[in-house]
């Protein structure tokens, strides 16, 4: 294995026909010029993509969680502030409909709201950390 002095960078060539070889001599390459400083037990884990999909799944679910409240306060906020400012008027529908049509939308974004604030306080394990334990769970299974 040589180096390519020619372009001067230290990506290891395939001797026999002077390309860049492939991941595997690439990492075989870095691993024996590099040093390991183990002050750290770390745990390895070796899973499938379906079980490694499902986790993720799970992980995303709890991600959203996080900040699910976000839009549901501010559609709250924003009819809050159209009902205060708002004169309603009757176009194609009447005044009245108008206001009760924005009151049930308000109330509606206000049980949204709520349950988003619920789902996320629930939520109380870190969703990293549930990621993990749920890759170790299938691997235990």
């Amino acid at each position: 294995m040589a180096i390519d002095t020619q372009n001067n960078s230290n990506i290891p060539l395939d001797s026999s026909s002077g390309e860049v070889p492939g991941v595997h001599t690439l990492l075989m390459y870095y691993a024996d010029k590099s040093k390991l400083h183990n002050s750290l037990n770390q745990d390895v884990v070796l899973t499938t993509s379906d079980k490694l999909k499902l986790a993720l799944t799970k992980y995303k679910d709890g991600l959203i969680a996080k900040t699910a409240w976000i839009t549901p306060l501010s559609l709250f906020v924003t009819l809050v502030a159209a009902i205060i400012a708002t004169d309603f008027k009757k176009i194609i529908i009447s005044a009245e409909l108008w206001q009760a049509l924005f009151y049930l939308m308000t109330l509606a974004s206000f049980v949204w709201l709520i349950a988003s604030l619920i789902r996320k306080f629930r939520t109380k394990e870190n969703a990293e950390d549930r990621f993990i334990k749920e890759i170790l769970n299938q691997l235990n299974d």
